[in-house]
């Protein structure tokens, strides 16, 4: 492994509560003594560069733009010299945010867009507001070249929103992602799942042939340019192995480092952090985390990962 491309979860809170992801009836929240302080983060970040290069950071959630004074997150990681830092949201508060975001130094954000429809976005994510978050995009386009839109794929939903979604992208300059669903909400995949092959060939059909691009190290999409709208677009297939070409680790609002997302497998780092911090001993531990990952023993899965997808950031 070259690099790393470290997820970190800011916080478990969200203001939505997307089906896909987790239930109302679900919500449990860390408690607030528990979750990692900027600094705490700002330290594990440090060692790991005295161990790896960091290609990138994304900072998620729950919702990362909920978390009080994020911005100056963004600051700490683009002083340690991280090319990189990006974010991903729902868009909520991001016309408030954007700015001061682009003015700490971020690169690149990302907003979870399923649907243009209003009705079925406010189904879709219980609390949302699809006008809030489309206000938030046309600001963010002031201050970022760089934006993304990811689409959970859905069957019996998605395929009505595909063409509104790509016109959308394509007219705003925006990349999209279409991303298989994972058995995490109340979606299961048995009755909703919903592959990227269907929506390939949906748009080759329609919109002519995807012409193939260079694959981002920062991430698993397979990425293309569709040259009759102008755009560039990604496909995220969970039901395929991709190990191999895998770098990323994700650090929990918790303070848990995890490998993969189709395991349990979990390490907590919050030990070494509080009390009596030893560096060393936490520098050692790093780096035991990072020889496991290289072994890519965790090609011996099991299913997804029972943890709620706030905690751990996606």
């Amino acid at each position: 492994m070259d690099s790393l491309y470290l997820r970190i979860s800011v916080t478990d809170r969200c203001n939505y509560a997307c089906r896909y992801c987790i239930p109302k009836s679900q919500i449990r929240y860390i408690p607030h003594e528990e979750i990692l302080t900027y600094e705490e983060i700002e330290k594990i970040v440090s060692l790991f560069l005295k161990i790896i290069p960091i290609s990138s950071i994304r900072l998620t959630g729950g919702e990362p733009l909920l978390r009080k004074g994020i911005e100056n997150l963004v600051k700490k990681l683009k002083a340690l010299d991280i090319k990189d830092v990006s974010i991903t949201t729902n868009g909520y508060f991001l016309k408030e945010k954007a700015k001061v975001l682009k003015e700490a130094g971020l690169d690149r954000i990302n907003v979870s867009l399923d649907t243009l429809n209003e009705e079925k976005y406010k189904r879709l994510t219980t609390y949302g507001d699809l006008s809030k978050v489309l206000e938030g995009l046309f600001e963010a386009k002031r201050y970022f070249s760089k934006i993304k839109l990811n689409t959970v794929l859905i069957k019996g939903f998605t395929e009505e929103e595909i063409d509104s979604l790509l016109r959308f992208a394509a007219e705003n300059n925006f990349e999209i992602r279409f991303i298989e669903l994972m058995d995490i909400g109340i979606f299961n995949k048995k009755d909703h799942f919903l592959p990227v092959e269907f929506v390939k060939s949906y748009i080759e059909k329609k919109y002519g042939k995807l012409i193939s691009l260079e694959r981002n190290s920062f991430g698993p999409a397979k990425r293309y340019f569709l040259k009759s709208l102008n755009l560039k677009l990604g496909f995220i297939p969970t039901s395929h192995n991709f190990c191999n070409t895998c770098n990323r680790l994700r650090l929990s609002a918790d303070g848990k480092i995890r490998l993969c997302l189709l395991n349990d497998l979990s390490y907590n780092l919050k030990p070494f952090l509080r009390g009596a911090f030893d560096e060393n001993k936490l520098l050692e531990f790093l780096k035991g985390i990072i020889k496991i990952k290289e072994s890519m023993l965790l090609k011996l899965k099991k299913d997804y990962c029972k943890e709620n997808m706030v905690r751990i950031g996606g």
